[in-house]
């Protein structure tokens, strides 16, 4: 009897979802994922006790149990990975400055590849044995490398889109505290400290367009979505520190 390979595919993408702004459909979606992928847990580990269970006895019963079991998980398998297709779909609509168009192309890409996901599980419904089963799930991975690749440059395009907007709102607050601290010195107040905390700041900005640079050379969307994660980190931080200084300044 085939193993059906368990995906890590579902985990990678929810650290962008934990944090995001309000949206009429995103977080239905984004329960929907989670409860496809719940389910989708669910049905692979119940298929390998049955999967135990036929290599062990080895009768008939044991093994239309197993049969079952198997399209079950497979089933539940296209399920999470529709509404992966959708939770990313989903978030490129509501990144802000992510264009349209961007999230329009995804779109149909993501559309297209439902529609071949809803074909594949057609087939393993209609499977009555389990070599025409393992036919189904052969071509489920076959397309599975597509529809990844596709699902990554996804999520790139959005963590582009997030740490470009993150770096652009840092320059406000690198002006606001520049001038702050020049008017203070005009008064004739020590600025040394703040100082201090803005060149920190803009060694940290500096790191963020070091690892932009560098995610932009990657040759993998998982070693350049890892790149930009840090790079959003980086600018976090400096704008995270340019607003206590002012904090520390004006009280506010």
């Amino acid at each position: 009897m085939k193993k059906i390979i368990s995906f890590t595919l579902f985990l990678v993408f929810c650290f962008l979802f934990l944090i995001s702004p309000v949206h009429a459909s995103y977080p239905q979606s984004y329960s929907d994922y989670q409860f496809q992928y719940s389910q989708y847990r669910l049905a692979y580990q119940n298929y390998q006790i049955a999967k135990s269970a036929f290599l062990t006895y080895k009768t008939l019963s044991t093994q239309n149990e197993a049969l079952e079991k198997m399209r079950h998980t497979l089933l539940k398998r296209t399920d999470v990975l529709t509404a992966y297709l959708t939770l990313i779909w989903e978030k490129m609509a509501i990144t802000e400055s992510l264009d349209k168009e961007t999230a329009n192309a995804f779109q149909g890409i993501a559309q297209k590849e439902q529609a071949w996901l809803t074909d594949n599980q057609k087939k393993i419904s209609a499977a009555s044995n389990m070599a025409d089963l393992n036919t189904a799930a052969d071509e489920f991975t076959s397309r599975h490398s597509q529809i990844s690749k596709e699902a990554n440059l996804g999520i790139t395009q959005i963590l582009f889109a997030k740490t470009n907007l993150t770096y652009s709102k840092s320059g406000d607050f690198f002006g606001r505290v520049s001038e702050t601290l020049s008017r203070l010195e005009n008064l004739g107040e020590d600025t040394t400290f703040y100082r201090r905390g803005l060149s920190s700041a803009q060694a940290k900005a500096d790191l963020y367009l070091d690892k932009k640079e560098a995610a932009g050379k990657e040759t993998e969307l998982i070693r350049t979505q890892k790149t930009l994660q840090e790079g959003l980190e980086y600018i976090r931080e400096s704008t995270n520190n340019l607003k206590e200084i002012l904090n520390t300044i004006t009280g506010l």
